[in-house]
């Protein structure tokens, strides 16, 4: 009996097979992550997937820290007294990049661990290629464009009558302009320079440049313009024979005006305008009169904006080919 139980003790019964130890008992991860980000445990799986489940790892304790800085997304890890800052365009990016790195330094240094791959982050200090554009007040559609500007106004000065008209055209920018325009003063007779029986008639048409700072708040604009004007001054003698003179005019006109889009591409203009004549044109009328235009002239004018973008001119002109 006594030898039974001896051979029964060396023979033995099978034994249990003992189960490995989890290579993740080795990982004391501290993960602190907005709620949008994957969890511990996720980030723990994914560990686990990089690493032989029969593979021999060291202690690691780590702490890993997730957070936004747009338009990036920023995660400082710690492993020891060593701290890596990662950037990347997502929180998934960066936890992936996470479990990559901890399943490294997990793995003994002898053990031959494949490197998975992961999407790189991106560099800490990348930039955008190009800058961003200005921002555009809203209401003013896609800038930069071009504009049509129908108006009339009223004032004194240049020639004796109080109704002008005015046609221009100009390209917008978010913060300035730049316009060309034909005014049209109407014709408006003279003062009494000659005998009453007699009458005169005097007309200005000129052509305008110029160039404008255009600020803009949400809904108005304040376009405050200088420009150079030339044209012509003609002067009709109703007298017998009849007699037209035409005089070279030119002067500098300092405008300023409200602009406000009231609708998509249309909007209304209204504001004051000084010109200064330079010189003061003299047309000799019958002995001994004369006519001399004015110096100055102060009007208020009003009208109607149109805007056009040139990215819609570009897209209509590509949907026509």
């Amino acid at each position: 009996m006594r030898t039974a139980f001896v051979l029964l003790q060396l023979t033995g019964t099978p034994a249990q097979a003992s189960s490995p130890p989890d290579p993740l008992d080795a990982l004391d991860l501290a993960w602190q992550v907005p709620a949008a980000c994957s969890d511990v445990i996720a980030v723990r799986k994914a560990v686990a997937a990089y690493l032989d489940p029969q593979a021999r790892v060291r202690p690691l304790a780590a702490t890993a820290v997730i957070h936004e800085d747009p338009p990036h997304w920023v995660l400082q890890l710690t492993l020891g007294e060593d701290t890596r800052t990662l950037r990347a365009a997502s929180c998934e990016e960066l936890s992936q990049a996470a479990a990559v790195i901890l399943s490294l330094a997990l793995a003994p240094l002898d053990e031959d661990v494949p490197i998975p791959s992961a999407p790189p982050p991106e560099e800490p200090n990348a930039r955008p290629a190009s800058a961003p554009p200005l921002p555009v007040p809203r209401g003013w559609g896609a800038l930069p464009g071009w504009l049509v500007r129908a108006e009339v106004g009223i004032g004194v000065g240049i020639t004796p009558t109080l109704t002008t008209a005015r046609l221009g055209v100009g390209i917008r920018g978010a913060r300035y302009r730049v316009e060309a325009a034909g005014t049209f003063w109407l014709p408006a007779d003279a003062p009494a320079t000659v005998p009453e029986s007699d009458r005169v008639m005097v007309t200005l048409g000129s052509a305008e440049l110029r160039g404008c700072l255009d600020p803009k708040t949400r809904h108005l604009a304040f376009p405050t313009c200088v420009g150079v004007a030339m044209g012509a001054l003609r002067v009709d003698e109703f007298a017998t024979p009849r007699s037209t003179t035409h005089k070279f005019w030119s002067g500098v006109t300092l405008s300023t005006a409200v602009v406000w889009p009231f609708a998509r591409g249309i909007a209304l203009w209204a504001g004051p305008e000084v010109t200064l004549a330079l010189p003061r044109p003299t047309i000799d009328l019958r002995a001994p009169s004369t006519y001399q235009s004015g110096v100055a002239a102060i009007r208020i004018a009003g009208g109607i904006e149109l805007h056009f973008s040139s990215r819609q001119r570009a897209r209509a002109g590509k949907k026509g080919r």
